[in-house]
């Protein structure tokens, strides 16, 4: 079963993607371009170092996506054990449930204090 949280978040990182991909090409273009200032120039390689980051980082988050998909998500399928491991881990799980019940919370208790009566 395919995951709509998956299907959202895949059109928004592409979407992003979209955006940012003309941006990064018309940065390394004005980069190109022989006439600027160092400072100017910097500002421009600073612009372009955080568009291209950005770019890899949503590039990730689609390959990320794409693992979860194949790992089957969001389903976790049940792990399969031999007998007597299942019988371990249910005894284990009497054995806490049998200390557990050896507690009890302690009492709660709430004091309501009326206040003085308003005409409406």
């Amino acid at each position: 079963m395919k995951s709509a949280a998956i299907a959202a978040l895949r059109v928004e990182l592409e979407a992003a993607r979209e955006v940012l991909l003309p941006q990064v090409q018309g940065l390394v273009d004005l980069k190109n371009i022989p006439f600027f200032t160092s400072s100017a120039m910097a500002e421009i390689e600073q612009e372009l170092a955080d568009h291209k980051r950005r770019l890899l980082l949503i590039n990730e988050g689609l390959a990320a996506l794409d693992s979860l998909e194949a790992d089957g998500y969001p389903e976790m399928p049940l792990n399969s054990v031999p007998l007597p491991v299942m019988n371990e881990l249910n005894a284990q799980l009497a054995a806490i449930e049998a200390a557990i019940d050896e507690f009890a919370a302690d009492a709660v208790s709430v004091i309501i204090t009326p206040g003085e009566p308003v005409d409406k």
